[in-house]
């Protein structure tokens, strides 16, 4: 297979894995975690290219987010649940039991999304530690989660081959889009305004949400 041309210190992404499962990098960019079938985190500064410190893990990470300030990492281990690690005190300082296969930080850091292998999502709290309420309709594994920029929307990819998009404060789906395979990754624009997914055939596709507001 074809190598990669990454500008930057092949050392990096050299933290030795025989596989990389997952990986999380802060807003700012400053800060990368990178997780290995090996049961463990490395948690990287991405300007200097120096290892910040490594977390020793039970199992392999499934998930992992980073928040807005770049000092909490949440994580979830195969098995284990959902941890959440203060990057500068290099300390676990939160564990919630529950089935994580993927994460999301909302950009101001006050909701923590997670979706699980049954395909429902929990939004949580961040700031109070404290389930917020649950989003139903997926019916395989969630695999990735992303907020809006302005907070009003979720949108989640799944193995059921759908992307869904979801209202906040109502609580209800919005929106399902089906896609060609299950779905890898979701993500925003800068700018809220539209959606790209990826799913496991290869392709990458990009549409405007129909509920986005005109401001």
């Amino acid at each position: 297979s074809a190598e990669c041309d990454v500008p930057i210190d092949g050392e990096l992404y050299q933290s030795a894995y025989r596989r990389l499962a997952n990986s999380g990098i802060s807003p700012d960019g400053r800060i990368i975690a990178i997780g290995g079938d090996d049961n463990t985190i490395k948690i990287w500064n991405t300007e200097t290219g120096e290892l910040n410190h490594t977390i020793f893990t039970d199992s392999w990470p499934t998930a992992m987010s980073i928040d807005n300030t770049g000092e909490l990492l949440a994580y979830a281990i195969l098995g284990k649940g959902l941890f959440v690690w203060d990057i500068l005190s290099r300390k676990e300082v939160s564990r919630i039991e529950q089935d994580a296969t993927s994460i999301s930080y909302s950009p101001s850091g006050r909701w923590l999304a997670v979706g699980s292998s049954n395909g429902d999502i929990t939004v949580w709290d961040a700031q109070l530690k404290r389930r917020y309420y649950s989003l139903v309709g997926h019916n395989n594994t969630v695999h990735a989660l992303a907020f809006s920029p302005d907070e009003q929307f979720l949108v989640s990819g799944s193995f059921d081959c759908t992307v869904r998009l979801w209202d906040i404060k109502t609580q209800n789906q919005l929106q399902m889009k089906k896609a060609k395979g299950a779905v890898m990754t979701v993500s925003f624009r800068e700018d809220g305004r539209e959606i790209a997914y990826g799913d496991e055939t290869g392709i990458i596709e990009v549409f405007s949400p129909l509920t986005m507001r005109t401001n």
